[in-house]
């Protein structure tokens, strides 16, 4: 399952708009995105190392989905992105075997 929302966002003030679109990745998927476990996923957000995830229930909602969460596709695909970049980085920078 996952959420789309699409909205205007100015490409340049002084220009017209374009059109955004904004996913909201459930758990299931981000797991499947990214192969990490539940565990090391919610680890990493409380280390401040990955993306941390939005409530998709409003404040003050007292009901049993109201713990729903879900996190921003994009900032998911740019912690993947930062991983290859340090990847890609290591390799340049280990000398290569005599």
């Amino acid at each position: 399952m996952h959420i789309e929302c699409f909205f205007k966002k100015p490409a340049d003030p002084m220009s017209q708009t374009e059109d955004l679109l904004m996913r909201i990745m459930r758990l299931k998927e981000v797991i499947d995105t990214t192969g990490l476990a539940r565990s090391t996923i919610y680890k990493y957000v409380g280390d401040g190392i990955f993306p941390s995830p939005i409530s998709l229930a409003p404040s003050g909602i007292d009901m049993p989905n109201a713990r729903s969460v879900g996190w921003i596709q994009s900032e998911v695909e740019n912690w993947i992105l930062a991983r290859i970049e340090e990847r890609d980085s290591a390799k340049g920078s280990a000398s290569p075997p005599p």
